[in-house]
């Protein structure tokens, strides 16, 4: 009989004083075309290149990823290939350097730990970073679920058998290699059909000081109350704050749905991890040591809330092992079991802070296609009056990456037959239902627009390739994001006749999606607004754009430094949490106050409690007093910037403010402006 196996012996790290360089900071781990592999421990070293792999499926897609299953050739050995795309943005980059970093540090010690996805090394292939692991048959996320769709609950000693290979793999972090996970959910825990149960994806992982961290990050729905509001701005946490998460995991493997309700926005989150009772699970179900195990980990009070250690002793852990043999058959025929077509159990999984509706998709023909008539090519005119083509990814020469966004990379193509430039959108196709809702509404939105308005980026059509959604559309030159932060880099500011300009754009663009297409943008911030060389200002990213119903939207979505106090705190609204495009207006003066002023009107928030606090309940944002602009350019962000939504004027009133009229009435050309910044060299100091 297979006992479970005693963890490994951690060596405590004598501490050191001096603080670990930034993840961001950390020099790229040395990753060439070809990586030397070893599959089995004392098994033959490969030198692998992706060409040598063979892909079986797609395993699934994360924030910043896809991970599929390979084969290799040579070896016929099965392996997961996490692919993350290369990017310069500064968040991304560091989460893949992390991951990498933390791979590369178990690759090392060739599977020491067996609670940790065991990596065999990394390689490079077009664009993309490959992190080789071994295969898992199934997410602790995707089983419970099907557990409780077949009318089961996981027994007791099997939650025991996975809370103790959890807790051990947090340990070794901690222990052996100084690091915290910060992002413990189910999803994060793989299982397999030997009984085996593994942490992975250390992407956020970080690298502790004194066994503290700092930076605010992790899924939102796990974060335990000292880091949703942190007593102060210096706070610092530690593995306790995995604690949290980690018996919140257990709490929803065990009930099958996630312990509290679902969160229309963080301020519910806030009032209700904060202000209410820990989760917990009912007296009637499991036993006394199960339910005090889980009471421990969701104490509030995070000085009484036990470490790794403790929790090893406990009696839940002590008194119930169980044989790997025994979950292993366990696992098995929970995965091998039809699930029944008449099955109606419906489960509340963790609440999504930005969405409201719980109906699930209905599956159909087009569940596992990109999006409905989209095929591998695709009729595209460049030119209005221009000729006609028929485009597919094998016409498409790569010139350049252009940057990446959280659900895929945008870069710049050259059509081969006609030498027409152009931008390509390539977002992965995926089952998630708010991935594809987000995918469908970007490709729904370019599509509706095409041509139509000159202050929305022009799109020219969709066709799929390789698993992914290739959206082709104009090619701009730069986000205002990073024209201001260039402007301010050379000493300048923005003239107020180009922010008028700019302004006027934005607020036409706008006007037109709410009136032709009856949809509300509701992320409009400098990186979703384009520029061009021939002066051209443009709005695009409508991947979370909103269907008005009623003029009105509910969902809480978008970036959060541009959210309004409605939207922030539904309470300040009397329409039960709806809002409407005014919402889009506050981002609108936000936005203009930021290029103005050369950064954010708002100072960084620590916690969701600040941000509320200075939001929701603190002066509105303005133009500094003593910045050299007009009466009237601080009349219309102040009108913008209103927090009483019923005061915040709409489109066609901004439109008529005296800041817009002489942009209406005689529209400036501002292309030698923007050609002069774009083209001036920033020189280096000395």
């Amino acid at each position: 009989m297979s006992r479970r196996p005693k963890p490994p012996r951690p060596q405590q790290r004598p501490v050191d004083d001096r603080t670990p360089p930034d993840a961001a900071q950390l020099p790229a781990p040395a990753i060439d075309s070809r990586a030397v592999m070893q599959f089995e421990p004392n098994g033959t070293p490969f030198e692998v290149a992706a060409d040598d792999l063979e892909l079986v499926r797609n395993l699934g897609r994360g924030q910043y990823g896809s991970v599929d299953e390979y084969r290799h050739r040579v070896s016929r050995h099965h392996l997961a290939v996490k692919r993350i795309r290369v990017t310069d943005d500064a968040e991304q980059r560091k989460r893949m350097l992390m991951d990498l970093e933390v791979n590369k540090l178990l690759n090392g010690l060739g599977g020491e730990c067996p609670y940790l996805v065991r990596s065999f090394g990394s390689l490079f292939r077009e664009g993309d970073v490959w992190i080789c692991m071994e295969v898992m048959d199934t997410s602790l996320d995707a089983f419970y679920k099907k557990v409780f769709i077949l009318g089961h609950t996981i027994p007791e000693r099997v939650i025991a058998h996975i809370a103790w290979a959890a807790l051990v793999g947090l340990s070794f972090l901690k222990c052996k290699l100084d690091i915290m996970h910060r992002d413990v959910k189910p999803s994060n825990m793989l299982l397999s059909r030997r009984g085996d149960v593994k942490l992975c994806d250390f992407g956020i992982s970080a690298k502790l000081v004194k066994s503290h961290a700092k930076t605010a990050i992790g899924s939102p729905c796990y974060l335990p109350p000292e880091r949703i509001t942190p007593p102060s701005t210096e706070y610092e946490y530690d593995i306790r704050s995995d604690v949290w998460s980690y018996g919140l995991s257990l709490i929803e493997i065990a009930l099958g749905k996630f312990p509290y309700k679902s969160w229309r926005d963080k301020f519910e989150q806030m009032k209700e991890v904060v202000g209410g009772p820990p989760p917990s699970i009912p007296d009637f179900l499991f036993s006394h040591n199960f339910r005090d195990f889980v009471r421990k980990c969701c104490e509030k009070d995070v000085d009484l809330r036990p470490t790794y250690r403790e929790l090893q002793v406990m009696p839940f852990l002590i008194s119930a092992e169980m044989d790997v043999q025994t979950v292993s058959e366990y696992f098995v025929a929970i995965l091998d079991a039809p699930v029944p077509n008449d099955s109606r159990c419906v489960h509340r999984s963790r609440p999504p802070l930005a969405k409201l509706d719980q109906k699930q998709p209905q599956r159909n023909d087009d569940a596992h296609s990109p999006a409905p008539g989209i095929d591998t090519r695709a009729t595209m005119k460049f030119e209005i009056d221009g000729p006609e083509y028929e485009v597919s990814s094998n016409d498409l020469d790569f010139v350049r990456s252009l940057g990446r966004g959280q659900y895929g990379s945008v870069d710049e193509y050259k059509h081969k037959p006609s030498g027409f430039i152009f931008a390509v959108k390539r977002i992965r196709s995926t089952d998630d239902p708010e991935e594809r809702k987000t995918m469908l509404m970007d490709l729904n939105v370019n599509k509706l627009s095409a041509g139509k308005c000159p202050y929305v980026v022009r799109s020219f059509g969709a066709l799929f390739s390789e698993g992914d959604l290739w959206i082709c559309m104009e090619i701009m030159d730069k986000s205002l994001e990073m024209f201001y932060k260039k402007v301010f880099s050379l000493n300048q500011t923005i003239p107020e006749s180009v922010i008028a300009h700019i302004a006027f754009a934005m607020i036409s663009g706008l006007k037109f999606l709410k009136d032709e297409l009856n949809i509300m943008h509701r992320d409009v911030k400098p990186s979703n607004i384009l520029l061009s060389r021939r002066g051209d200002v443009k709005l695009c990213d409508f991947g979370i754009s909103g269907q008005l119903v009623q003029s009105m939207a509910k969902t809480k979505i978008g970036c959060s430094f541009y959210l309004p106090p409605e939207r922030v705190d539904p309470m300040a609204t009397a329409e039960g949490g709806g809002y409407d495009i005014r919402s889009d207006v506050w981002s609108c003066g936000i936005t203009l106050i930021e290029i103005a002023i050369g950064k954010l009107p708002y100072k960084s928030w620590k916690s969701l409690f600040q941000q509320i606090n200075e939001v929701v309940h603190g002066p509105p944002p303005t133009l500094p007093s003593d910045s050299p602009y007009s009466q009237d350019f601080r009349d219309f962000v102040d009108a913008c910037c209103q927090k009483d939504v019923t005061h915040r004027p709409k489109y066609d009133v901004l439109l008529e403010m005296p800041f817009l009229t002489k942009e209406k009435e005689t529209p400036k050309d501002i292309s030698t402006y923007v050609v002069e910044i774009l083209d001036t060299p920033i020189s280096n100091p000395a």
